[in-house]
């Protein structure tokens, strides 16, 4: 099953731009005087760093380390699904 480039490309720029986006509001609320709290997970492999700071950074952290799982879920899930799908090499020939 081939995918298709361009929809792979707005799918990504999307991505890019909402994180863009949350980026400038957290830097523009902070520059206001505003009290901001962040909360993130980078997920290198199995090993999730977790960070946070502000009053609400550990709500945060634990609710980007859900989602992160979540995410992680829903992609391992649709890749077992669409390789179920795709017959074997052997059997194209």
């Amino acid at each position: 099953m081939r995918y298709n480039r361009v929809r792979l490309g707005i799918l990504y720029f999307i991505g890019f731009a909402v994180i863009l986006a949350g980026s400038l509001l957290i830097f523009a609320g902070s520059i206001e005087g505003g009290n901001a709290s962040t909360g993130g997970v980078i997920l290198i492999g199995p090993f999730p760093i977790v960070f946070g700071s502000g009053a609400n950074g550990p709500l945060l952290s634990g609710l980007s380390l859900f989602l992160g799982v979540l995410m992680l879920e829903v992609f391992l899930l649709s890749w077992l699904y669409f390789r179920a799908g795709e017959p074997s090499h052997e059997m194209q020939e």
